[in-house]
C-alpha cells in the first residue's frame, strides 16, 4: 500500500512540473510572436538625368539583404518580417566592379510597419536613401 502511494504522489509530482513547464514554454512563443513583425518598404528609384551609374541597388536591413530595386522602378514593395525597435536600411550598388554603398538610414518599428523611401544618385557621393515625406 506504501509503494502505491508512493508512486501516486511521484506521479502527481512530475504531473505538476510538467503542467508548469509547459505554461512557461507557451509564455516564450508568445514573445517569439511580438519578434516576428511583418514590415512594408515601399521603394521609389526615379530615374535621374546627370552624370549617374543608374545602378540597381540592393537592400540590406541590418545587415542581411533583404531584396533588390531595380533603376527606374517605382514603388518596389519589400514586405520582412523583424522584431520591434530600431534597424539600419542600407543599399548596395548591384555591379560586380564597383560597391558602391549608400547612407544608412534608420527606421522604427513599433507602432509604424509601413514605410516610404526613395532611391536617388549623386554624381559624387553614389547612392543615397531617405524616407519620403
Amino acid at each position: 500500500m506504501r509503494k502505491v502511494k508512493r508512486v501516486l504522489a511521484l506521479s502527481l509530482l512530475l504531473l505538476v512540473i510538467m503542467a508548469i513547464t509547459s505554461c512557461g514554454e507557451k509564455k516564450s512563443s508568445d514573445s517569439e510572436s511580438a519578434d516576428n513583425i511583418e514590415i512594408e518598404l515601399d521603394i521609389s528609384y526615379e530615374e535621374q538625368s546627370g552624370l549617374n551609374y543608374n545602378d540597381d541597388a540592393i537592400v540590406y536591413l541590418d545587415d542581411e539583404e533583404i531584396g533588390k530595386v531595380e533603376y527606374g522602378s517605382m514603388n518596389t514593395v519589400l514586405n520582412v518580417k523583424t522584431s520591434e525597435g530600431d534597424h539600419t536600411l542600407r543599399l548596395i550598388s548591384d555591379t560586380t566592379i564597383r560597391k558602391n554603398k549608400s547612407n544608412k538610414v534608420t527606421i522604427s518599428v513599433g507602432d509604424e510597419t509601413k514605410f516610404d523611401l526613395r532611391i536617388y544618385q549623386h554624381a559624387i557621393w553614389g547612392l543615397r536613401l531617405e524616407m519620403k515625406e
